[in-house]
């Protein structure tokens, strides 16, 4: 459910907002593969929790955005697994596939909170500037500042929608 309000709110953003016009192709491939991946296999627990009680996870991930890593580390694992056939990047020019893995990884790494005011900092001072300019740095910041929003779109729902939501969702995280 989550996957799905996430998409949603990405494809929302891209038509509605417009935010499609300052990015290429590829950073929309990858601003909705973020979209699929960014959670992929949550335990439910928050960092702070999961770094709190030496969780296996943290352990592995040195206790930096733990469940980001996890979850960027699981889906690549599956993508790239020959037997699985998962790999959706697999006909794209070798160039593409760095650019859209390394956007994946800078968007999925900023959803941890602890970030959050990091990448606004970011994207205010670029705003004083000649932004968004065609560099990678900027579409990735249009892509990470997305999955952000994306990633809470459920609270801009109609009161009734937003309950129904989460309902879902804590039937989903929470099992």
């Amino acid at each position: 459910m989550h996957v799905l309000d996430s998409m949603q709110g990405m494809h929302y953003m891209m038509k509605v907002g417009k935010i499609k016009k300052d990015l290429q192709t590829i950073d929309m491939f990858s601003s909705f593969v973020s979209c699929i991946i960014h959670d992929f296999e949550h335990p439910g627990y928050s960092n702070a929790f999961v770094i709190r009680t030496k969780h296996p996870l943290a352990i592995r991930y040195s206790d930096y955005s733990v469940l980001e890593n996890h979850h960027l580390a699981a889906s690549f694992t599956l993508m790239y697994d020959p037997a699985k056939k998962c790999n959706i990047m697999e006909n794209m020019p070798l160039e593409l596939q760095k650019d859209a893995r390394r956007s994946m990884i800078n968007a999925v790494l900023n959803t941890d909170m602890s970030k959050h005011f990091t990448l606004l900092t970011e994207l205010k001072t670029k705003l004083g500037t000649n932004f968004p300019s065609q560099s990678i740095e900027d579409r990735n910041l249009i892509v990470s500042c997305s999955l952000r929003i994306a990633n809470q779109f459920k609270v801009v729902r109609e009161r009734s929608l937003f309950f129904k939501w989460m309902e879902h969702m804590f039937d989903e995280f929470y099992k």
